[in-house]
């Protein structure tokens, strides 16, 4: 499970996808949290995307920095939870994966 939330921050939605499609099946508990750590993934993704659209191409890099900021800032917390075998739950996504 941990796994999951971590390869997101380097991955973005690759990582906790290939995760649920390969172990999910083997573990329901990795299973659920595969799908929050894509669904937060997912959601991060399709924020970014609207800001990269509708800003200034000067507050790219601004932009993206904080991405990567907030990214990594709400994964460190699910990470910490999964490892000591806690389910965690974002509270930012939207359910696609359900």
């Amino acid at each position: 499970g941990m796994v999951a939330h971590a390869v997101g921050i380097s991955t973005n939605f690759l990582g906790p996808l290939l995760i649920w499609k390969t172990k999910g099946k083997e573990s329901a508990y990795v299973n659920q949290q595969a799908k929050e750590a894509l669904n937060y993934q997912i959601t991060l993704g399709i924020i970014l995307l609207a800001c990269w659209n509708f800003a200034p191409e000067a507050w790219f890099p601004l932009i993206l920095s904080s991405y990567l900021i907030v990214n990594t800032i709400f994964t460190v917390p699910a990470m910490l939870a999964t490892a000591k075998g806690k389910p965690f739950r974002y509270w930012l996504p939207v359910r696609l994966i359900e």
